[in-house]
């Protein structure tokens, strides 16, 4: 069972989750709140996926993360290849954070790879159950009700992108929190 809401951002592939997020971060920055998590910096050539970067929340570091071609020493993972670097990299800045003073969590994106216990699985499973701090997410809409099941988010809220801005989230998430 989880101890906090989770805020679901929702969309499909090239959607806008991810420029959604970024405008949250920058919007709950903006009211003073400490912000926690990654953001993840899409790649496309041809309308086709090529990769993403790992944007670190607190330090602001830019890491390559994942690219649908085979670099040295990166892993297989369906179909793209991980910088275990990287995810290295972003797990331990998160561990760290989970002792500071975090408002929000900000975890773009949780999917497929996360249900089959890697990637980001573990640190997603332990902010859930053992912190208070509210956490928005993003997933594709296919993929809520089995993340929210696996997971056991059983108190969550699911925005579309395109059904409010970032300014109206944040809007309820600390009117929530004021409750």
């Amino acid at each position: 069972m989880s101890h906090t809401i989770v805020y679901v951002v929702a969309g499909e592939q090239g959607s806008g989750k991810s420029t959604l997020m970024m405008q949250l971060l920058q919007e709950a920055r903006g009211h003073g709140l400490r912000c926690g998590g990654f953001l993840a910096r899409g790649y496309w050539n041809n309308n086709k996926r090529t990769g993403f970067d790992l944007q670190l929340i607190d330090s602001g570091h830019l890491l390559p993360f994942c690219r649908d071609n085979q670099l040295p020493g990166w892993e297989p993972l369906r179909r793209f290849f991980f910088s275990p670097e990287a995810l290295q990299t972003g797990i331990r800045e998160m561990k760290a954070m989970r002792n500071q003073e975090i408002d929000l969590w900000l975890i773009d994106e949780i999917g497929p790879i996360e249900l089959k216990g890697a990637l980001w699985h573990d640190f997603f499973f332990d902010l859930i159950r053992n912190h208070r701090v509210p956490v928005v997410v993003s997933m594709r809409p296919a993929l809520i009700e089995e993340i929210c099941n696996y997971f056991e988010i059983d108190k969550y809220v699911v925005h579309s992108v395109g059904e409010l801005t970032a300014t109206e989230i944040l809007s309820e998430i600390t009117a929530r929190q004021e409750k």
